[in-house]
């Protein structure tokens, strides 16, 4: 259930996240200490939510949803990294910086090589104002994977913010 839920959150079409949803809480209603399955579930309802986030009425019980499950895998399993990391980006999304900050620092310090990690410690501290340390993080997720747009795309951004628009047309270039 888990993986036929991944296959369709990673097709990148919204209308598949209802059913990816309905995947991961067939998962966890098979193994409910199954922490993963919760981080995917968490995943895929912000995923979901960020999908409505133009709206007149984002669908924030969706948001509301996503935090509990990410609480939940990281209760059930406090060294999974993707789950750490997975609670920081939706924390991010919910405006809680002290929050998104203290997952992300987790999920980095249980795994170094996890690009996603770093991804989701960066946006917590650009959410801080802290752009210089969120540059370091977004270029170790890049070092780790390089082919990995969202992040060049988030570094470019920093870049124009910061007024070094050569920069940035390089890193978006790249």
């Amino acid at each position: 259930a888990v993986m036929e839920g991944w296959l369709r959150v990673e097709s990148l079409d919204i209308r598949e996240l209802p059913m990816a949803i309905a995947d991961f809480e067939r998962a966890v209603a098979i193994d409910p200490r199954y922490a993963l399955a919760y981080t995917s579930l968490a995943s895929a309802e912000f995923a979901s939510y960020e999908s409505t986030r133009a709206d007149l009425q984002p669908a924030r019980p969706l948001l509301e949803r996503a935090i509990a499950h990410g609480r939940q895998s990281v209760h059930l399993d406090e060294s999974l990294a993707e789950a750490h990391g997975a609670l920081a980006l939706i924390l991010v999304s919910a405006w809680d910086s002290a929050g998104a900050i203290r997952e992300a620092r987790r999920a980095v310090a249980l795994e170094p090589r996890l690009a996603e990690a770093h991804h989701s410690y960066a946006l917590s501290l650009r959410l801080f104002g802290q752009d210089s340390a969120a540059e370091a993080e977004f270029r170790k997720a890049l070092a780790i994977d390089p082919d990995r747009s969202i992040t060049v795309e988030n570094l470019g951004q920093l870049a124009l913010m910061s007024g070094h628009f050569a920069e940035a047309r390089r890193i978006l270039d790249s």
